[in-house]
């Protein structure tokens, strides 16, 4: 199997992703392609990359997550993982997260700084066994310094 990762711009950059190891998209949004980690990308590269724990379809309303697509999304959530999504939502505020959004659950983001030749303006899904020393079940922390010493071929 192809292993991938994910990579998606950050129009605006934010602290929150890192501060609570998770990047949210709408709900309507589609990823076909099966991926295992998430790259945050800004100013040419990849800036931070992160192994995505868990999927979740949820909304807020009156202080409380709610299921929304999957009737089985908020009872596979640690109390931890609950308070991180209630906690970005409330402290986000220059969108919207309270209904038709999905979560993805990183384990931890980590910095790295994987430099393309050009732009990415939507997501874009890079084949991770293209970069030298990538190995199966490689930890999202040994990715990053990878994807440090690697050049996109």
């Amino acid at each position: 199997m192809q292993a991938r990762c994910l990579g998606l711009p950050q129009v605006h950059p934010s602290t929150k992703n890192l501060k609570y190891n998770i990047y949210y998209d709408p709900a309507y949004r589609n990823h076909k392609i099966p991926f295992q980690f998430i790259g945050l990308y800004r100013d040419g590269a990849i800036q931070t990359v992160g192994k995505v724990s868990k999927i979740v379809y949820c909304d807020y309303n009156n202080g409380k997550l709610e299921e929304s697509y999957d009737e089985q999304d908020l009872g596979r959530l640690t109390s931890d993982e609950y308070n991180r999504i209630q906690a970005i939502i409330e402290e986000t505020t220059y969108y919207d997260l309270k209904t038709d959004t999905k979560f993805f659950l990183v384990e931890k983001f980590h910095e790295t700084l994987y430099s393309l030749d050009y732009a990415i303006r939507g997501k874009q899904y890079f084949w991770l066994n293209e970069i030298e020393g990538f190995e199966p079940g490689i930890s999202a922390q040994k990715l990053a310094v990878l994807l440090r010493k690697s050049k996109l071929k």
